[in-house]
């Protein structure tokens, strides 16, 4: 077994390893409490044996200050008294680069720990050196994201970002996310790129919110070359979000997806997106739930690819799959490879091996099943989404004999990575994967636009939601007569088709209408669209002023008459009030509203 690639999987060994590289140099410093609660002040007490002197410790990090590069404050308990006392100090390091600051509060309560993290925030807001944070193996939380992001939205010169085992939850994956993309903007303002290159966030229970809000961020950035956001307990829907970013991130090396729900659907999504990362060394998806179909797709994905270290283990594939393996990996850098817990059979696990040159799990060890794979169906019937039948592809009849997984799947998947814009329409140099995303961008730099607006949006007019969220990126780029052309070509183009659903949608997002919910599990349910943004809202509200009196548009004026009327915005009121109080519709919006009805009411 090569133990080089099996540190590699394991994030913890990972993450310790290039830690000491940087405690390595010179301009490193960490100061050695001992595993001990560091206290300051009264609290501290000389003959606890398990306590420490922080002032000590303060006064060791004040005369390093103007040269410290990697400040280390691991494996200990600080108070918040010394976090308090030591903001000022990080306030004054402008030559530090990188924060390791995780495992610091071992035994300490939430009180302690949020308020800490708000004020290294706020003292390292205006560093424009800092490349690693790390909060790892911290009680970080949702509130305590919210604490750091004020950092996280400004950090333009942020290349690792380490969350390993932090709890966030889904409303603080979705915060960091906002909190990234806020960034990328941020540096597109300020002519400062935000080049983010490793997002490590496992074990934190980011779930689907989480994961769609950190993919949306990853789409714009697109230099990501590590992305690791294991045992999360994300569902097979929010990983058609993510296989978009991955496609997006052409230079990644890194991806580890294990422990959570990618499933069938996830996985096609994924195999698709893969095509697009001829970097690719490392891919790890053990226990997923991918079986036949999703796990042959992504083998011959990563045929292409420079994938060294594999891990595919207990994913229900059987023969299809090592088949697979045996004709697209032949000839790759393979290093490492786990296939354990598949029905390969112990013959077909020795064939792998033998026929690819590498190494895997001590065979003593593997837990090896047998070839005989029973009639097991990805069953997701709680995702009870519009769906339609992937269309077979490969007319090998074995194949469907073979994989009996025939359930349906997401438009969405069908379309990750297949939509390409050639170079002459959108002005880039290549041939480039067109996410969702990125329609709203290359339909404004589209030089041929009649001819290419119907391929770009193909994909989704099926999904009124997915065409109402490229009308609001449209809305929020219409600041020129050009870009206001786009918009009118657009709608011109979708409202025969999809006008009502299409409008449901937009009225969604600025809240005039409730939006739908599915069920997840049991009594569960999830909401399927968000209310917009403040500032988006604006744009929309603007944008509809203009359209409201267009040609095109007639169909649905009756509709949009009856909405914005005085007597159904009364009703909103009453019926989902706090919606609409936060995002201000009846004050900041009302005079745009009112503006908007009186010009469709005058056609």
């Amino acid at each position: 077994m090569s133990l080089e690639a099996v540190n590699a999987m394991d994030v913890n060994v990972y993450l310790e390893k290039i830690r000491c590289e940087w405690m390595e140099e010179e301009s490193s410093l960490r100061p050695k409490a001992l595993g001990k609660r560091v206290e300051v002040g009264d609290a501290f007490n000389s003959e606890k044996e398990m306590e420490t002197c922080g002032e000590d410790i303060l006064k060791l990090i004040e005369d390093a200050v103007e040269k410290v590069k990697t400040l280390e404050l691991n494996r200990n308990s600080h108070s918040l008294a010394f976090s308090t006392a030591l903001a000022p100090l990080l306030a004054r390091m402008s030559h530090l680069e990188r924060l390791l600051f995780n495992d610091m509060w071992v035994g300490r309560k939430i009180p302690e720990i949020h308020p800490a993290l708000k004020l290294f925030a706020g003292a390292l807001i205006n560093n424009d050196r800092l490349t690693v944070i790390d909060f790892s193996d911290n009680a970080v939380n949702p509130d305590g994201s919210t604490n750091i992001a004020p950092l996280l939205s400004v950090c333009t010169s942020l290349k690792e970002l380490y969350l390993n085992n932090t709890g966030v939850g889904p409303a603080g994956g979705k915060t960091i996310g906002e909190a990234l993309l806020a960034c990328y903007h941020h540096g597109v303002r300020t002519n400062k790129p935000f080049k983010l290159e490793k997002f490590i966030l496992g074990r934190s229970r980011l779930e689907v919110d989480g994961c769609k809000a950190v993919s949306r961020a990853f789409c714009h950035i697109k230099t990501l070359r590590e992305i690791r956001i294991n045992n999360n307990g994300i569902f097979t829907e929010a990983f058609v979000d993510f296989a978009n970013a991955i496609a997006c991130n052409q230079h990644l090396e890194i991806i580890d997806v294990s422990d959570n729900h990618v499933k069938t659907r996830g996985g096609l999504a994924i195999a698709k997106a893969l095509s697009h990362c001829p970097k690719l060394r490392m891919f790890l998806a053990s226990d997923v739930g991918l079986k036949n179909r999703a796990g042959k797709k992504i083998v011959e994905a990563l045929a292409d690819s420079s994938i060294e270290i594999l891990n595919l283990a207990y994913n229900d594939m059987g023969p299809l799959v090592r088949d697979a393996m045996l004709i697209s990996l032949a000839g790759r850098p393979l290093k490492y490879v786990d296939i354990q817990g598949n029905f390969f059979g112990r013959d077909g696990y020795e064939s792998v091996f033998s026929s690819l040159g590498c190494l895997g799990p001590d065979e003593e060890d593997a837990d090896i099943e047998s070839d005989e794979d029973d009639d097991m169906t990805d069953d997701e019937t709680e995702y009870n989404d519009d769906v339609i039948a992937l269309p077979d592809t490969d007319a090998d009849a074995e194949e469907d004999a073979v994989d009996e997984e025939e359930e349906e799947v997401d438009l969405d998947v069908l379309n990750v990575g297949c939509l390409r814009v050639a170079d002459k329409d959108v002005g880039c140099g290549v041939v480039t994967a067109l996410p969702l995303s990125a329609v709203a961008s290359a339909l404004l730099r589209s030089s041929r636009l009649s001819s290419f607006l119907p391929t770009a949006i193909e994909a989704y007019l099926l999904h009124p939601k997915s065409l109402a969220m490229i009308f609001f990126d449209l809305c929020n780029a219409c600041e020129t007569s050009s870009s206001l052309d786009v918009l009118d070509a657009y709608l011109e183009h979708i409202t025969p088709s999809v006008g009502q659903a299409f409008l449901n949608e937009v009225f969604v997002g600025l809240g005039l209408m409730k939006p739908e919910f599915r069920f997840v599990y049991q009594q569960e349910r999830e909401q399927l669209s968000d209310v917009l943004p403040a500032d988006s809202i604006q744009h929309v509200w603007t944008s509809l002023e203009r359209i409201v009196v267009q040609d095109y548009f007639t169909p649905l004026r009756e509709t949009f008459l009856a909405i914005t009327s005085d007597q159904y915005i009364k009703d909103v009121k009453k019926s989902f009030p706090d919606c609409n109080k936060q995002y201000g519709l009846f004050g900041k919006f009302q005079k745009m509203r009112k503006s908007a009805h009186a010009k469709a009411a005058a056609m």
